[in-house]
């Protein structure tokens, strides 16, 4: 993962925790190096730096300091305070950096998490999801979760993260607001994202719905979103947009389908035109998470209006991805297969 140029020296709180002494009697050695391991957020920049100390304890002024990160080195020197430091640009990740002086080394660890930003489309969709029984005792118990709650009572809302400059893609689940099972594993990725770096940009609308989310409805004020997402005005339609104004490279839709009905089983469906990279989608989602595939032959020819249909119609690649349980339920392993989709969709756009 690139990283930026080294800046100005920078100071921070040091602790005894990579200690290392040296044999070295001579007066101007270097005995000690004290660092501490640095947490850090996408997009801010990182700093991390050790105290230099000499034979006899004292701070080390202008003593040169070799750090390597990442595969590239780097060399300070100590400022009046004895502390060396650089400051670099990091993509998401754990790395290890590793520094030297004279004869002392040693080692610690920079995390830098996914950025993150909620954004509430005021559609007059909002409402209280966790009137949904089943929603409130099966979503995760996290604080980025709770934020997503309290954000659906205002509206539709979406969570971009950011650990990278690879592909932005869109997951969508909630657009039936019995369906479930898709819109606790929207949740449960969420959390997992707040800490799992990603090497790119990922949108998260976990209720499409959230009045019929509360109420346990397939549908809002009557309308089957996922039908009439060719249709201006209607919430389905309003997300296709902003599919397309965030540029996205892929699409995902998240669903539930009942015993019986159609597909009615666990399955990832794509289609070969007018984007063949969504049947290419389908098919490695399905094979990693051990479902089935439907292609079609053209977007918007089976289910017109969908969601997914329309996207690909704009020349993004889209799937839907369906998990067989009844609706208004969350029969067991669902949400888990339904997240496993989820992954398997990021690690094909190369992002976890």
């Amino acid at each position: 993962m690139p990283i930026g140029e080294v800046e100005n020296q920078t100071s921070l709180e040091s602790n005894d925790k990579n200690l290392i002494s040296t044999q070295d009697d001579t007066s101007n050695s270097v005995s000690k190096l004290k660092g501490k391991d640095v947490s850090s957020r996408y997009g801010v920049k990182t700093k991390f730096s050790v105290t230099v100390l000499d034979k006899n304890g004292k701070i080390f002024k202008n003593k040169q300091v070799t750090f390597k990160i990442n595969g590239k080195t780097y060399d300070t020197y100590s400022n009046s305070k004895g502390i060396a430091g650089i400051t670099l640009k990091l993509n998401a990740g754990k790395y290890k950096i590793k520094y030297f002086a004279d004869d002392v080394s040693g080692k610690n660890t920079i995390k830098v998490k996914n950025a993150y930003k909620i954004s509430i489309y005021k559609w007059k969709s909002g409402a209280d999801v966790t009137k949904n029984k089943r929603i409130k005792k099966n979503i995760p118990h996290s604080s980025l979760v709770k934020k997503m709650v309290k954000a659906a009572k205002k509206g539709t809302p979406v969570i971009r993260f950011k650990g990278g400059n690879g592909k932005t893609v869109f997951i969508t689940a909630g657009v039936h607001g019995n369906e479930l099972s898709s819109q606790v594993a929207a949740m449960k990725l969420i959390a997992k994202l707040k800490n799992t770096p990603i090497n790119g940009t990922v949108y998260v609308m976990p209720f499409m719905n959230p009045k019929a989310t509360a109420k346990n409805v397939r549908n809002y004020h009557g309308v089957n979103l996922n039908s009439k997402a060719n249709v201006k005005g209607t919430i389905s339609y309003k997300t296709v947009k902003l599919i397309v104004k965030f540029k996205c490279s892929a699409y995902g839709d998240f669903h539930c389908t009942k015993p019986g009905g159609k597909p009615g089983k666990n399955v990832a469906m794509g289609t070969y035109s007018p984007t063949p990279q969504s049947a290419v989608m389908a098919k490695y989602i399905a094979k990693k998470s051990k479902v089935k595939y439907l292609i079609y032959k053209r977007a918007g020819s089976e289910y017109p209006g969908a969601l997914e249909d329309m996207v690909s119609l704009k020349g993004i690649p889209a799937v839907t991805c369906e998990v067989i349980t009844p609706h208004g339920k969350i029969a067991k392993g669902t949400p888990a297969t339904s997240l496993s989709m989820m992954n398997s969709f990021l690690k094909f756009n190369s992002l976890i």
